[in-house]
């Protein structure tokens, strides 16, 4: 819709809203992007590209987000330099992360494609405050050959797991497995 255009600020408002994907895709002087209460859920590559993006106000109603949502943006890349605790809530990234991987117990949300690709990560812990997982979010981790899944996961996007070829174990929180118990 506004794909690289050169809009400078964004606030987005309204409940229950959907965007299209890529809805402002390489806009090069967009600076700042503010998501009213009320706004649920981003699309992929919403902001993607866009250079100059450093101000991302989220609000506490978010309940998904795409993939690639801040993909090449510095608001992205502060994150990932400093964990940013104000956005502690949703796991944007973590396709340079190795080994056994412990997600913040704060995380709610893990962001679609937050792992993709990820070839040295070897285990991921999931917090029990994990409602959504975005898609393919551990696709093509390749060495990935353990999972620990809250039962509290009431969403998990297409192809989250798909190319984990190494994956032999996934523990399920006691809430999430209908069969009998396992000793």
């Amino acid at each position: 819709a506004f794909a690289q255009s050169g809009i400078k600020r964004v606030r987005i408002e309204g409940a229950g809203s959907r965007y299209g994907e890529a809805l402002f895709f390489q806009c090069p002087s967009l600076r700042t992007v503010i998501l009213e209460k009320g706004v649920r859920s981003l699309p992929h590559k919403l902001a993607y590209g866009c250079t100059a993006l450093e101000q991302v106000i989220l609000p506490d109603t978010l309940e998904s987000v795409g993939r690639n949502v801040w993909e090449f943006t510095p608001f992205l890349n502060h994150w990932l330099e400093n964990e940013d605790k104000e956005h502690g809530e949703i796991f944007w990234d973590g396709r340079n992360r190795k080994g056994e991987v412990i997600l913040p117990k704060e995380t709610r949300i893990v962001a679609g494609g937050a792992f993709y690709g990820n070839r040295q990560l070897l285990a991921v812990s999931i917090p029990d405050q994990v409602t959504w997982v975005g898609s393919a979010a551990f696709k093509g981790c390749t060495s990935l050959s353990r999972v620990t899944w809250p039962g509290s996961v009431t969403t998990a996007e297409p192809e989250v797991f798909s190319g984990c070829r190494n994956l032999e174990t996934i523990a399920l929180g006691p809430e999430s497995w209908d069969g009998p118990a396992v000793p």
